[in-house]
């Protein structure tokens, strides 16, 4: 891919209790796995994850459910870099590197208080 993508913001909204078995295959890690009817996908296509990233996509996600009235548990937000972010920003900001089930790929996942 040479051109950045046209739309940074995915929302995919589940209308079923479940997902499929189709569409989890499609699915990646920590979104198939998601018991929230909507999930809110910013894509950063050439930057890495950091404060101003988590900030845009809280506010995303802060503005979203207000405009909806959702409840917490009904939206999960996600960013999607293409960079790998750095060990040091990501425990700066309370996160912290999980290995996936598919091989090469990591999701960065919020610590609970007293992890």
């Amino acid at each position: 891919m040479t051109e950045p993508p046209e739309a940074d913001i995915l929302l995919l909204r589940r209308q079923t209790a479940q997902w499929t078995a189709a569409q989890r295959a499609l699915l990646p890690d920590g979104i198939r796995d998601s018991n929230s009817s909507h999930i809110l996908i910013e894509f950063k296509y050439t930057q890495s994850f950091n404060e101003n990233a988590l900030q845009q996509a809280l506010g995303y996600d802060f503005f979203f459910k207000q405009a909806k009235q959702l409840p917490d548990n009904d939206l999960q937000t996600v960013i999607l870099s293409a960079k790998t972010p750095r060990t040091e920003t990501l425990e700066l900001l309370g996160y912290f590197l999980v290995p996936t089930r598919r091989r090469g790929n990591a999701v960065t996942t919020r610590q609970r208080r007293g992890s």
